[in-house]
């Protein structure tokens, strides 16, 4: 628990851990956001996927656009984990997986924002 309690205050210490991390939950948010308010809930097929090579190449219900933002959020949850397991050892590694969180979160708004635009506006 000792551990935990000294990576939270590592964390809440430096701006370095905890920005990229507040933001990376902001974008995640944002993703729910757009999903919820760009999304017909219809019971028809969606696009889910779009290659730029092969055109669609994932279809599914509206329900399942939800993966999205749910593998995101899991991607998060384990960079954080991983930052606290490796931030005595290497504080660089820590706050590189923590800015990898944030950049997983720009790619997927992006692919969202993207498919939304093309297929739904």
């Amino acid at each position: 628990m000792s551990g935990f309690y000294s990576h939270f205050l590592t964390l809440s210490k430096s701006p370095g851990y905890y920005l990229p991390l507040f933001f990376s939950f902001l974008l995640n948010m944002l993703i729910w956001l757009v999903i919820f308010w760009r999304l017909p809930a219809t019971a028809n097929w969606i696009t889910l996927h779009f290659n730029i090579y092969f055109g669609i190449d994932w279809i599914g219900s509206w329900i399942q656009i939800f993966i999205y933002p749910l593998i995101s959020f899991i991607i998060i949850i384990l960079n954080l984990v991983i930052s606290w397991l490796i931030a005595g050892k290497s504080k660089s590694l820590a706050l590189a997986v923590n800015y990898t969180s944030l950049l997983v979160q720009f790619i997927i708004l992006t692919g969202l924002i993207t498919l939304f635009i093309k297929y739904f506006v």
